[in-house]
């Protein structure tokens, strides 16, 4: 199941060190990614798990904006294809970027959003899907609820 949400981030890009609070970082100055959708996206931010979070808890968070996803655009792309472009994004952007960092974590989500909004905040106008994915040798495995 896809919740709403949308955001990504190029490998290596936008590392932080884990410490007491939850190590975040803004994507570098708008790299565009093409999905499989035709869609382009621009990462916005990546959250690393803080270094104290416990095994089963470490999550790694990669958030891109995708413009297209708005109800209202032009040419927007449908839940389905929203799909196919969070497991690209895990598996291209977030896993080699986890895979270079060496850091151990046992979720990789994937957040995409019509238009920026903060970590942890919600704003019914921006329409975002989110979604969690199992790292699994070099292949990001959906964690279907």
């Amino acid at each position: 199941m896809i919740f709403c949400a949308l955001l990504s981030a190029l490998p290596g890009a936008a590392r932080a060190a884990g410490g007491a609070a939850t190590a975040t970082q803004a994507a570098p100055a708008a790299a565009l990614i093409p999905l499989p959708s035709g869609q382009v996206v621009t990462l916005f931010q990546v959250i690393w798990p803080r270094a104290d979070e416990r095994r089963g808890e470490r999550r790694l968070r990669y958030r891109f904006v995708a413009p297209r996803i708005a109800r209202d655009a032009a040419r927007r792309v449908d839940a389905r294809a929203v799909e196919d472009d969070m497991l690209h994004l895990c598996t291209h952007v977030a896993l080699p970027a986890l895979r270079q960092d060496g850091r151990q974590i046992d979720e990789i989500v994937i957040t995409l959003m019509a238009r920026p909004v903060p970590f942890g905040s919600t704003d019914p106008q921006v329409r975002q899907f989110i979604d969690t994915f199992l790292p699994e040798g070099d292949q990001c495995q959906w964690e279907g609820l």
